[in-house]
């Protein structure tokens, strides 16, 4: 085997040659490689009809389709039923889900966009606080005082520069943690789940509809956070589809680096990991609303891996 150091003579198509290293020419392959299979994408979906090829290309956001990779481990919780498994594909691609009610409680057409979107059983609430439950499990693991839904202390006569910033007395964000992005400094996290496929939003990239979203959050929240509370605001906006904005990425970035070096696991391990569980949460989430009863997250912290890597080579994700 050749060190990676040394130089090897590769024979250019002019019949030149030049000198390059093992790891050079695995660079290059890979890049090549990855250049082939974007053209490939590219031509498929150029072939697709419009809506179709939307679709596609909002489920193609880093994470969103972890849950149909997985193999189905139940103490992974990377299980699901296999209606909730038929649901999962027919929503990824659009096609038509059976046993669905002519009309909804709240008086509209029923169909997958408004029941996404309605408001009516709770069922958005709940889609909301699981995915805040979730959060909160694991940041108990890293991080000290985490609290969810805590009371912001009230203003006090301190002006903000957006008209839309909250101030009531009462207001509250979903999870409070100290030492999460600096040590003894407290961090705000707001959840914001949103329908990537509503009509409103039908027609945009996913990451405009992220972006509108935290700077939505970011205009309500921040300057208090800042001002008032002297802590820091993320808001993590994750989409139906699986994807999430840049902010809430970074989040989960961070997040999977504490909890490597909590557990002393590879950070790759872990950050897949926490793509995949959210993932599952996501989907069942979404099936949830459209069918109404499907179980929440388990605040049961023995259903969190305590080896990432293992569960990961389990699940058929890691060689």
């Amino acid at each position: 085997m050749l060190p990676c150091s040394s130089t090897i003579q590769v024979e250019l198509e002019d019949g030149s040659k030049v000198g390059a290293t093992p790891n050079h020419l695995r660079a290059q392959f890979t890049s090549e490689k990855v250049s082939r299979l974007r053209e490939k994408i590219e031509k498929v979906l150029k072939d697709l009809p419009e809506e179709l090829r939307e679709l596609v290309m909002r489920h193609q956001d880093r994470g969103a389709s972890f849950w149909l990779e997985a193999l189905p481990l139940e103490e992974s919780d990377f299980v699901l039923s296999k209606e909730v498994f038929k649901d999962g594909v027919r929503l990824r691609y659009d096609l038509p889900l059976p046993d669905l009610p002519s009309n909804c409680v709240c008086g509209d057409k029923f169909t997958v966009e408004h029941a996404l979107s309605c408001n009516k059983g709770g069922f958005i609430n709940q889609r909301h606080d699981n995915i805040r439950d979730l959060f909160v499990c694991l940041l108990k693991r890293v991080c000290s005082s985490v609290k969810q839904e805590p009371h912001l202390t009230p203003v006090t006569g301190e002006t903000f520069s957006h008209n839309t910033a909250i101030t009531d007395p009462g207001a509250r964000l979903d999870i409070k943690a100290r030492n999460f992005w600096r040590r003894g400094q407290d961090a705000f996290f707001d959840v914001c789940v949103t329908h990537v496929n509503a009509p409103s939003q039908k027609k945009q990239e996913t990451k405009v509809t992220f972006n509108r979203h935290e700077e939505r959050k970011k205009r309500n929240y921040m300057e208090r956070c800042l001002y008032v509370e002297h802590a820091t605001f993320t808001p993590l906006v994750i989409g139906t589809n699986g994807g999430m904005g840049d902010e809430c990425e970074k989040f989960l970035k961070n997040l999977a680096e504490l909890l490597a070096k909590e557990d002393g696991e590879d950070y790759s391990d872990v950050m897949m990991s926490l793509r995949t569980m959210l993932s599952f949460q996501v989907l069942r989430a979404a099936v949830l609303c459209v069918r109404g009863s499907r179980r929440p997250w388990s605040q049961n912290t023995s259903k969190l891996s305590s080896d990432f890597g293992l569960s990961l080579f389990e699940a058929g994700l890691k060689g």
